[in-house]
């Protein structure tokens, strides 16, 4: 080891680690003594290589936070070249987690610890960065981490191109992936680096594709003289006709016959030598039609006009006077049916006659489950229940039969009849939305997809999805069964191996919107605002406690050690219990919604514990002082949302205890317990419908200007019932809708409220239609009248269907 000179000057032998880090932190952590003890016997060639050693044996994040803490105290004062390569090292070993780029990282990426070291461990710092948090989906940090790479001076093209492919390898319909990549392109085409095809056809890999990130692609590879390669031409197509793109579709698949043809002729045209002519292989009769012809299927929104090219593409002979016909294979009468499908004017009875004719074999193509998946997917969303239902039969009765036949054949056959994903989701919405039967539409997805069961009729177990997760739960909560939903919520990574994401949390907080009550749900007078709210707060565990003792006693105490699937199955098929019955964790539901919603956005961004509302009500203004009357904004940067204020304790989760304000923020949890999920609009919409249901309209502002700190876009729907909702509780006697929205005009907080939702619109590019009018915010407020309604004839309707039994 000690010929590896090259690694810098020689430290002094009696320098040890403890002269440098005396001032910052105590030596007498033994971490800090061996390290000592590496650095004095070793010359600073040996000492990379024994401090890799050490950070193998040796992994917690809080020592490898001190050690880095030293080496930057080394770097102020000792050589660079030996501080570097031990730093390398330090990342490499030490951020391995989501929790060691909140220790490390983030405080460089905020300002909280100052740059000293050199650009180039900056680069390494932010490439192992960004490669954890790709590996874990943590989308709530990758946006700080992308932007401090690009503040970076000096980044080479391999490095460039390394961080586009680990960003274009998240899931295709992540907005987060979407913004990112087009940020990198514009950084791309400003600095003028050199991309291959390669990075080019990742980034369009996925079937989600944005159409606008596709035209950006492309005319990044204009720009580079970048030539498509032919794997990536169908996900071109695929994304410009999904997203309502045709004449662009057209040009691509114009391109791509132009491109084929001209190859062919030059592949003739050359000058081959003698013997190196491979023999011609024998043609099939039958060739499949290509698949760019296939993808260009689903730009169409023509019936007749699919029809006409299907019959040309189906009939087409290659030459005059040949049999050799071209005919589309299982991928493309797939596409055929789901584009057919998907137009309004085709009857589902269409559909199912189309199918019959390939089922018995008419044509040269084999059915498959993802072709049934496909004729079932479009029959419900025609709402035709009853030939969707009795397709779905036929598909349960052939995937029995198959798998039967095939219970002595190879198991890639018998893989080819078992029900995926894709037609587990379409049958868990026939099951509840057509046959009412929840408790058979989870016993399914969990007798499949689930970890513990290990075998099952169909074979072996069935990967499940987000997407089909999602769809039960969103199933659950539309029909009113919500007592199911946060069992789910809490059990799916560990049953199904599945991620929470941003529609998992909207269906949690809209089943808990109005599907769960605690005190009055009805509107408040003015000035009482949190009361109901505080007075459940305060009586909570009482009333849980009394309830579950009850509830022991009635099932026998054995039953709460029972299995997961055991005990969502009979809490679906037990009577639907009164919004007032329904309990989550041992809390009202609805309060235990919003733990989970404040633990996602306090936990992935801590520093919005300290932005302030721009507008009290009466009732949540005690306890937060206002310091200003004024309206102006400082918009944060996106890694200071990342650093957690200076607090005595950080609880693992968020509580709420009895006596407290429900209107006090609580401090942010220890570590982020869901770094995966980003929210949207439509979270924040269901978010402060959740609080204006359950009197705590007064925590609205808050939460408009938390989707102001995170830069999002909110729509007019959200605005208009943010402002429906607060202004029930304003302080003002008699507010207009939406008043004057002049500087300084008007009184009260309602007034404050709109000044600021103005000034907030008018930052944003395009975004004055945004503003919602008086006739908006009625039509909000009328909106959410009606469903508080429903809610209530629903409980009635339980109350007397209870009585009668």
């Amino acid at each position: 080891m000690r010929g590896l000179s090259s690694v810098g000057h020689r430290l002094s032998s009696s320098i040890t680690l403890h002269r440098y880090i005396a001032p910052a932190v105590p030596t007498t952590d033994p971490i800090f003594e061996e390290i000592a003890g590496l650095l004095h016997w070793y010359d600073d060639a040996d000492a990379p290589s024994c401090f890799d050693g050490y950070l193998r044996r040796s992994g917690p994040a809080d020592a490898l936070h001190l050690v880095y803490n030293a080496l930057l105290e080394i770097g102020q004062r000792s050589d660079k070249a030996v501080t570097e390569t031990l730093i390398r090292l330090s990342l490499q070993e030490g951020i391995t987690t989501v929790d060691d780029v909140h220790h490390i990282s983030v405080p460089i990426w905020s300002g909280a610890r100052p740059r000293i070291l050199t650009p180039t461990v900056h680069l390494a710092l932010a490439l192992q960065s960004i490669r954890v948090l790709v590996a874990a989906q943590a989308l709530s940090l990758l946006p700080a981490a992308v932007s401090f790479l690009l503040e970076l001076p000096l980044i080479s093209n391999t490095a460039f191109r390394h961080v586009l492919k680990q960003i274009a390898s998240l899931p295709a319909g992540s907005d987060t992936r979407n913004q990112l990549l087009t940020n990198l392109l514009r950084t791309a085409t400003t600095r003028r680096y050199c991309l291959d095809r390669w990075t080019y056809s990742t980034m369009l890999f996925g079937k989600d594709l944005d159409s606008k990130l596709v035209h950006t692609i492309r005319r990044h590879m204009e720009v580079m003289k970048v030539n498509h390669r032919d794997g990536d031409y169908p996900r071109v197509l695929r994304a410009l006709a999904l997203s309502g793109d045709p004449n662009g579709a057209a040009k691509v698949l114009s391109h791509v016959r132009q491109s084929r043809r001209a190859r062919t002729i030059r592949q003739r045209r050359g000058v081959i030598a003698l013997g190196s002519r491979p023999s011609p292989s024998p043609r099939p009769n039958n060739q499949g039609i290509t698949i760019d012809n296939v993808m260009f299927l689903r730009s169409f929104t023509d019936a007749r006009e699919l029809r006409h090219y299907v019959h040309h593409l189906s009939g087409h002979r290659r030459s005059k006077g040949s049999d050799n016909t071209r005919y589309l294979d299982a991928r493309g009468w797939r596409t055929y049916l789901d584009q057919l499908g998907s137009l309004p004017t085709v009857p589902g009875k269409e559909l199912v006659g189309l199918f019959l004719k390939l089922e018995t074999q008419i044509v040269p193509v084999k059915v498959d489950v993802k072709m049934y998946t496909s004729v079932i997917a479009s029959l419900i969303e025609k709402k035709d229940w009853g030939l969707a239902w009795n397709f779905w039969e036929r598909l349960r009765l052939r995937c029995v039969m198959e798998s039967d036949q095939t219970a002595r054949v190879k198991q890639k056959s018998q893989r080819k009849w078992r029900l995926d994903k894709v037609a587990l989701t379409a049958g868990v919405r026939l099951l509840c939305r057509y046959k009412q039967d929840f408790s058979k539409a989870f016993a399914m997805v969990h007798a499949l997809a689930s970890i513990e069961e290990n075998t099952t009729i169909y074979g072996s177990r069935t990967p499940a999805d987000t997407a089909l997760i999602n769809q039960l739960l969103e199933e659950f909560a539309t029909g009113r069964r919500t007592e199911a939903v946060f069992p789910i919520w809490q059990e799916m990574s560990r049953q199904y191996e599945v991620q929470r994401d941003n529609e998992t949390l909207v269906t949690l907080l809209r089943a808990a919107a109005y599907g769960s009550v605690g005190g009055e749900t009805e509107v408040k007078p003015r000035g009482m605002d949190g009361f109901a709210s505080s007075v459940a707060d305060r009586f909570q565990r009482l009333v849980f406690a009394s309830r579950r003792w009850r509830r022991v006693a009635r099932e026998g105490a054995g039953q709460s050690d029972a299995l997961f699937g055991q005990r969502v199955t009979a809490l679906l098929e037990a009577a639907p219990a009164p919004r007032e019955d329904v309990l989550w964790d041992g809390m009202i539901a609805w309060q235990r919604a919003r733990l989970v919603f404040l633990e996602v956005i306090l936990g992935n961004w801590p520093g919005l514990s300290t932005v302030r509302a721009p507008a009290y009500s009466p009732g949540s203004i005690i306890g937060n002082p206002r310091n200003t009357k004024s309206t102006s904004w400082s918009q944060p940067r996106h890694a200071q949302l990342l650093v957690k204020p200076i607090t005595s304790t950080y609880p693992n989760h968020i509580e709420f205890l009895d006596e407290s304000d429900p209107h006090t923020i609580p401090p942010p949890p220890s570590t982020s317990l869901y770094p995966q999920i980003v929210p949207t609009d439509k979270t924040f919409r269901t978010y402060i419908q959740l609080l204006g249901e359950h009197s705590l309209q007064g925590q609205i502002p808050l939460t408009l200007a938390w989707m102001r700190s995170l830069a999002i876009r909110p729509s007019k729907n959200t605005l208009a019932t943010a402002l429906a909702y607060f202004r029930e509780v304003t302080d003002d006697l008699n507010p207009p809708l939406m008043g004057a929205y002049g500087r300084g005009e008007g009184k009260g907080e309602y007034a404050r409220l709109t000044d600021w939702v103005h000034d907030w619109m008018g930052t944003l590019h395009g975004a004055e239609e945004l503003v919602p009018d008086g006739d908006a915010v009625v039509r909000a407020w009328m909106k959410a009248r009606k469903k508080r309604e429903s809610a209530d004839k629903w409980d009635a309707t339980l109350q007397q269907w209870g009585s009668r039994n």
